[in-house]
């Protein structure tokens, strides 16, 4: 069983992965209790005082609630009866606001909320308004077990309550002293501590695979009379199905609004992962609501447990059949929600503290979880450079002329800028501490290529420490006052011009601190053997450009380390903060196309530093392995060696030609670049016996112009395997689901920076995962009737020559995705309008067993059945026009072993403007290949 406690108040994130549900001997459960506030400034900013006995006590009551729990689930009790005790003894207890203690409405009384959902049946019982019954929770578990009823309000709810023999009271039983001056402050207006604001909740998996949520609630404080929130609404505050469990806290109105609990819902049935489903329902609410709080709690029916919070503070307790009961209170971890980002590239994304110590501060977040400390030596330095233009632009809007940066050698970074304290920096030699006097030096840090610092020349400041790297500009040497091993400062020569240049630490540019910082970090590594170091720069040092690297060591270390801190910066009209307009002025760049392939020239170096390549090369990356692991994992194919050149074209100057092919002299003959190479995959099928199917993932070449749809080289995957036509649309859909999936998983955040709404993606995978699901088909002749009269739908195959057929235009091709909700097949096409080698439909040879999978811009991959005789091919190169010897050994391979097989192919790029919700094809080679210019490397 596993029990978390919300209290929301910043964006913080947590994901607690327990073992997969193997056998009935295993139970989960995870309780939602929380305290959420909500403070007067611009309705973005909540405060909170951390008392530790306060919190001793709650953490000591969620533990006790989990035992109990956990103990039910043992011995075999549903998840809909451990998620309604656990609510209840939360609702007792006087420090949440739920039942007893709950918030007081404008009229100085209660008026409370809960639900139930019994994921097993998908069963929902729901009060609101109650001003009596002890326990809401209790009279929604009654709700909801009578079959005529979900939800009851006010004074019908109470006496459904009372019917049912549940404990009642008067209304005054739920107020405190702690409410009610809490009401007080809120009338007089004042900017009030409001602790203890929020919903408490539950969600359970029992030994049955069973899943279960509940909630309740005391609303917000002075709410108007008849008020309901999200907690007693199914999709909204909570819900339960087969696959997943969601309870949710914060702001009612933004969590109702976006539906936060029923989006997780939709993105766990689509087959997103659960953490991505939850940070993805998280950035919905943040967006509709311009960052009002939210937390989300949510279990599979495997029993992982994931849970992420826009609120400051994220309280949790978890007690699982697998681990031993555990509560505690995370405070913020992540603060950048998506109005608030004023910088991203391919490497990081920057955006303004949603709890600042400083206006105008700023959190950086590395992508893909990438750490600090493992950066590359260029890593490094794009990373100060991105960090040295954010300081400037926040230096100037806020108008401060000192900047510092504190970082735990992690994915993330604070930036922070204000005025510089004034300090003594004139010590004398005999009064500074010397290392040896706080720890012994490591060993490995006495080495004789170590430096002699008595030959160095620091600043003017300098002090007595160990030398452990310089170069001409810089030196590192170990900290003489510092209380971690390994400690050691950064600072410029004293002769150099970088101190006297500037007072202030970007002199020269922070980006020329990259490679010394490496070096330092990597020779730290190598000689202390700590993985992580913690990366600071506060005012005492800002002056002489110190940098400090401490050691970050084991996890139990008591030893402080010595970190600036300030307190919670008090915002007040004309700041730079979120919710405020002004935090325009840190816009500087977005993950968008400069589309520097219009100048082939200055493309190459454009590249280098857009920060949209640098996106297109990870996700690309990622597209080619997740490729190879669809077809060796899931469908055991064969990997084919493909060459790039054939004397034998798949799409020959014919009628049905959807290509021009690319002819080069070689070898002093002519032959062509491969269109496709999908006659090899053919081949192999040949060579190797019972194959499950063979692919290849590799450059294509096409002789047409370029345009937003079509590049003259991409990257094709392809695949031919035994079957029809049925079969290999099948794989086709699988290999989509499996493809975007992964992606999404690795890289939902970056996606959906450059994607900006990403319902597309959620809502294709939804359709199409469930078994025996599959995408809508659309014959020719149906798509023909769709686009009716419009002559710009569709074109004659021959111009002039209606007796050869007709095709769809790009236009034809959206008409009827939009017919069918965005992704259709279309197929059995006029077998002219196709190439020679797709079967015939049947004796009439007017159709063609083929299929271009509409989606996007349009068509995104194309599928064909073959041919299975020799006389087949030979009659279907007759009625193309295509000279027959050409084609000779196509139809002799088939003389050898006929063979019923189909194939299909999609090309990279027309597979990630579907992904990104892109329009131009031309912008996603990094390395392109134009008819418009000669493109280097």
């Amino acid at each position: 069983m596993c029990l978390g406690v919300l209290w929301t108040t910043d964006k913080t994130r947590r994901e607690v992965k327990e073992p997969h549900c193997l056998h009935k001997a295993s139970s989960e459960s995870a309780v939602a209790g929380a305290a959420t506030s909500l403070l007067p400034y611009k309705c973005t900013m909540e405060n909170w005082t951390y008392s530790p006995a306060l919190q001793s006590q709650r953490e000591a009551l969620l533990r006790e609630v989990s035992e109990v729990g956990k103990v039910m689930l043992a011995d075999g009790a549903k998840a809909v009866d451990v998620v309604e005790f656990v609510v209840a003894e939360l609702e007792n207890h006087d420090d949440f606001n739920a039942g007893k203690g709950g918030a007081v409405n404008e009229a100085g009384g209660h008026e409370l909320e809960a639900a139930i959902v019994d994921g097993s049946t998908g069963s929902y019982g729901a009060v609101a308004c109650v001003e009596n019954v002890k326990n809401p929770i209790k009279a929604a578990r009654s709700v909801l077990e009578c079959d005529s009823l979900c939800f009851l309000v006010g004074d019908s709810a109470d006496r459904f309550a009372r019917e049912r023999g549940l404990d009642m009271v008067d209304n005054k039983h739920f107020t405190t002293a702690k409410r009610l001056e809490h009401l007080k402050s809120w009338k007089a207006g004042e900017l009030v501590q409001a602790e203890n604001l929020g919903t408490v909740g539950a969600i359970a998996l029992d030994v049955y695979g069973n899943l279960a949520a509940g909630g309740s609630t005391g609303g917000n404080t002075c709410k108007p009379l008849g008020r309901i929130g999200d907690t007693a609404i199914i999709g909204a505050g909570l819900i339960a199905d087969s696959n997943v469990a969601v309870a949710c806290s914060g702001h009612g109105e933004a969590i109702l609004q976006a539906n936060v609990s029923a989006t997780v819902c939709h993105h766990v049935a689509a087959g997103i992962p659960l953490k991505n489903a939850i940070e993805l329902a998280i950035k919905k609410v943040s967006n509709l609501s311009d960052g009002m709080p939210c937390a989300i709690l949510a279990m599979d029916h495997r029993g992982r447990v994931s849970s992420q919070s826009t609120g400051r503070i994220f309280s949790t307790a978890t007690s699982s059949s697998h681990a031993p009961t555990r509560a505690h209170m995370l405070q913020t971890e992540v603060a950048i929600l998506d109005q608030h980002i004023v910088y991203q590239d391919g490497q990081l994304c920057a955006g303004l503290t949603r709890y600042p110590s400083m206006p105008g501060q700023v959190t950086i977040e590395l992508r893909n979880d990438v750490k600090i400390c493992d950066l590359s030596l260029n890593g490094m330095t794009q990373l100060f450079t991105s960090i040295s233009k954010i300081l400037n632009v926040m230096k100037s809007a806020t108008g401060t002329s000192v900047c510092g940066l504190v970082t735990d050698g992690g994915s993330k970074a604070t930036l922070i800028t204000y005025s510089p304290r004034k300090t003594n920096s004139s010590v004398s030699a005999n009064q500074r501490p010397t290392h040896e006097k706080i720890f012994e030096l490591p060993s490995s840090l006495k080495a004789t290529d170590l430096v002699d610092h008595s030959e160095l020349s620091l600043s003017s400041n300098s002090i007595d420490a160990t030398i452990l790297w310089e170069d001409e500009f810089y030196a590192a040497f170990v900290s003489p006052s510092c209380n971690i091993p390994g400690e050691c400062i950064l600072r410029p020569k004293a002769s150099t011009d970088f101190v006297s240049a500037s007072p202030d630490f970007e002199a020269r540019g922070l980006q020329d601190l990259a490679r010394p910082v490496h070096a330092t970090i990597a020779l730290l590594k190598s000689t202390l053997k700590v993985k992580q170091f913690r990366i600071i720069m506060d005012d005492s040092a800002l002056g002489t450009g110190n940098l400090r690297l401490i050691p970050q060591l084991a996890m139990d270390l008591t030893i402080p380390i010595p970190i600036p801190t300030w307190p919670i910066y008090q915002a007040k009209e004309g700041d730079i903060a979120f919710g405020n307009s002004d935090a325009n002025l840190f816009s500087i760049a977005n993950v968008a196309s400069a589309k520097s392939w219009e100048d082939a020239s200055t493309h190459c170096l454009k590249a280098l530093r857009d920060p949209w390549y640098k996106a297109m090369f990870v996700l690309q990356d990622s597209f080619y392995h997740t490729c190879v692991k669809f077809f060796q994992t899931e469908m055991s194919y064969d990997y084919v060696l493909s060459p790039v050149t054939s004397d034998c074209i798949s799409s020959p100057m014919g009628l049905g030609s959807d290509s021009l092919p690319v002819q080069i002299p070689l070898y002093g003959r002519n032959t062509y670049l491969a269109d496709s190479m999908q006659f090899t995959l053919e081949y192999m099928l040949r060579v190797k016996d019972e194959s499950n199917g063979m692919y290849y993932i590799s450059p294509s070449f096409r002789g047409e112009n370029p345009d937003t749809s079509h590049l003259n080289q991409f990257y094709h995957v392809e695949c031919e395997l035994p079957g029809d036509m049925e079969t290999g649309m099948e794989v086709m859909e699988r290999f989509i689901v499996s493809v975007t999936t992964e992606l999404m998983r690795k890289h939902s955040d970056l996606i959906q920076s450059i994607a900006g709404d990403i319902s597309h993606i959620s809502n294709l995978l939804q359709y199409v995962r469930p078994p025996g699901t599959r995408l809508p088909v659309v014959d020719f002749d149906e798509a023909m009737n769709i686009c009716g009269n419009d002559p710009e739908a569709w074109e004659y195959v021959v111009e002039d020559a209606p007796e050869k057929g007709k095709k769809l235009t790009r236009k034809g091709e959206r008409a009827v995705m939009a017919q069918h909700g965005g992704a259709v097949w279309l197929t059995m096409m006029n077998h002219l309008s196709v190439p020679f080698y797709q079967a015939y439909s049947d004796g009439t040879k007017l159709k063609a067993r083929c299929g271009d999978l509409l989606m996007g811009i349009g068509e995104m991959g194309g599928l064909g059945e073959r041919h299975q005789t020799s006389q087949d091919v030979e009659d279907a190169l007759l009625h193309h026009q295509v000279p027959l010897e050409s084609y000779r050994w196509y139809m002799d391979i088939r003389e050898y072993k006929e063979m019923q097989t189909v194939g299909w192919g999609m090309g990279m790029e027309r597979f990630m403007l579907r992904l990104l919700g892109h329009d131009d094809v031309r912008d996603i080679a990094l390395i392109p290949r134009l008819k418009t210019g000669r493109f280097l490397p």
